[in-house]
């Protein structure tokens, strides 16, 4: 693991975001750009190396030292705490051996069969709607499209994919892959025109009109 010191600055203005970073990648490609919600409000972000560490402690060190009280005393910094560890993580986690709420589904989840308020979902619309949109549009909606890459960032993306293989599957998950594949596999119809056998979304979408025009 790589743990770094980062420092987000937001072009076109005075603000920063200073935070801590554990990773398995090197700092210099690890594509993280910061996940608090302050940061997130703005699209355009640059981020820059400040420190490497030995260690996740150390680098929790460096950020509280580095950080200060700037997040209370500097109207241009963004961060809403102190710097230093946050959050229990790991064991000392309170959701540390239990079943995430996302794993849960149908009466099993804590939410089954409540209604959200106006309230939260006014909140969670607003919270949608200051999102990245990169991380949600697609085709010519999406920022990048008909953009080319650069060279250095195609390279960093092909190291980090290379060599990457998914580790063994065991015979339950080959099983439910099987299972979900069997599932998604469309009925076949016959063409009352010409007796050709053929899925049914071809038929009702494709087949049936070309096959009235040519059939006699």
């Amino acid at each position: 693991m790589y743990h770094y010191v980062y420092k987000i600055e937001i072009p076109g203005t005075s603000l920063f975001y200073i935070g801590k970073r554990s990773s398995k990648l090197p700092p210099e490609i690890d594509p993280y750009m910061g996940s608090g919600t302050e940061v997130l409000k703005y699209k355009m972000r640059v981020k820059f190396i400040l420190e490497t560490c030995s260690s996740e402690l150390e680098a929790y060190s460096r950020e509280k030292a580095i950080l200060g009280d700037q997040w209370k005393t500097n109207d241009d910094c963004i961060n809403q705490k102190p710097g230093g560890k946050g959050a229990p993580s790991g064991k000392d986690h309170h959701w540390f051996g239990k079943t995430s709420a996302y794993k849960q589904t149908g009466k099993d989840h804590h939410a089954f069969g409540k209604t959200r308020s106006k309230e939260i979902c006014d909140k969670i619309s607003a919270g949608q709607q200051q999102r990245d949109s990169s991380t949600y549009l697609r085709g010519e909606d999406h920022p990048g499209f008909g953009k080319n890459r650069p060279t250095e960032v195609r390279a960093k993306i092909s190291e980090k994919k290379t060599g990457v293989k998914l580790g063994p599957q065991s015979e339950d998950h080959v099983r439910k892959i099987s299972e979900a594949l069997k599932s998604h596999i469309r009925p076949k119809v016959t063409c009352e025109w010409c007796n050709r056998t053929m899925d049914v979304n071809n038929a009702t979408r494709y087949h049936g009109s070309k096959c009235k025009l040519f059939v006699k």
